[in-house]
């Protein structure tokens, strides 16, 4: 399967229309792909089903779902739409070490896509810099 064929997955799974065949165009038509499974996860396994190591991939995000589905909730409830992320924490040594475990991620990624230049620019990645909110506004 090719980066465009899966994009056409992806975007028929969001009912989008792609607008162009250049792959660089196409990142923000999936900007909040996994926020349409909120608030369970229910469905992201389509998301997944065309690759290789799909169940893989399912296992690896559904705990994230878990640990936003009450945040997702209060969001919804109050009219909102409701946002993948992890829940604040003020430990940031531990917030630094998810952030370079997420890079460390992201490097495999890049890798298993065969994404050179992703891989380049991941590789140039050497800090992980923690700020407050209102100093990241």
């Amino acid at each position: 399967m090719t980066k465009l064929d899966y994009a056409k997955h992806l975007a028929n799974l969001m009912q989008i229309n792609l607008y162009s065949g250049d792959l660089k165009d196409l990142s923000a038509c999936f900007y909040g792909l996994f926020e349409e499974f909120m608030p369970y996860g229910d469905g992201v396994d389509k998301v997944f089903e065309p690759l290789v190591c799909a169940k893989d991939l399912q296992d690896r995000i559904m705990p994230l779902y878990e640990a936003n589905k009450d945040k997702a909730n209060a969001f919804i409830e109050a009219g909102f739409t409701p946002i993948f992320s992890p829940p604040l924490s003020n430990d940031k040594a531990k917030l630094i070490a998810l952030g370079k475990s997420h890079i460390d991620s992201l490097k495999k990624f890049a890798e298993f896509i065969n994404d050179k230049e992703l891989l380049e620019r991941l590789k140039r990645v050497h800090e992980v810099a923690i700020w407050d909110i209102r100093e990241a506004i």
